[in-house]
C-alpha cells in the first residue's frame, strides 16, 4: 500500500486529512496516512519523527499554510517524492499545468491556460483563471481569486478572499 507523511499538525491539517480522504473515497484508492509527529495525533494513524524520515518510505504531504514554514521543509526534503491533493469537486480545465506537491482544496476553479508551479497551496474556494502563471510556494486563502493573465512570483501569501486584477505582474 502506498504511503503519505503529512508534515504539518496545526487545524489546517485535519481540512487536508478530510479532503485526501475525498479524494481516496472518489479515486477507490487507499494510502496509509503516517503523520510527522512527536505525539500521538489520531489513534488511527501512526507516527513518524521527522528525523526518521527515509527517502523511499512513501510521498510527502506538506499540510501546513505558511509559505514561510514550507519552504524550510522543501528545502530539507528536495530529493524526496511529494504528494499532491486535487480534490473530486475542484473545477481544472483540460489544458492547465500543474507541478508537484500541490494542494486544491474542493471547490477550486483553474480555469484555461493556467500554469500552477510546485508547492501551492490553494485553500477551498480558490479561483485562477485563464492565462496566468504562478510560480512556487503560495498560498492561497479562501475564496482567493486570481482573475486573467496575472503572473504571480514565489512565496506569497494571499489572505481570505483576495482578489488580484487581471493582467497584473
Amino acid at each position: 500500500m502506498n504511503k503519505i507523511i503529512i508534515l504539518g499538525t496545526s487545524g489546517y491539517m485535519k481540512e487536508q486529512l478530510e479532503w485526501i480522504e475525498d479524494m481516496m473515497d472518489h479515486e477507490k484508492i487507499k494510502y496509509k496516512i503516517i503523520f510527522c509527529s512527536d505525539k500521538k495525533i489520531f489513534k488511527n494513524y501512526d507516527i513518524i519523527s521527522e528525523k526518521k524520515i527515509k527517502k523511499n518510505i512513501g510521498k510527502l504531504y506538506l499540510a501546513i499554510g505558511s509559505p514561510k514554514i514550507r519552504s524550510k521543509l522543501i528545502s530539507k526534503f528536495k530529493n524526496f517524492n511529494f504528494f499532491s491533493l486535487i480534490h473530486p469537486s475542484a473545477k481544472i480545465s483540460k489544458n492547465v499545468k500543474i507541478g508537484k506537491g500541490v494542494t486544491i482544496s474542493p471547490n477550486c476553479i483553474i480555469t484555461s491556460n493556467v500554469k500552477l508551479g510546485d508547492f501551492n497551496n490553494l485553500n477551498w474556494g480558490v479561483g485562477i483563471f485563464h492565462d496566468c502563471k504562478i510560480d512556487n510556494n503560495n498560498t492561497f486563502s479562501p475564496g482567493t481569486k486570481i482573475l486573467g493573465g496575472c503572473k504571480i512570483g514565489k512565496s506569497n501569501f494571499f489572505g481570505t478572499n483576495s482578489c488580484v486584477k487581471e493582467n497584473l505582474k
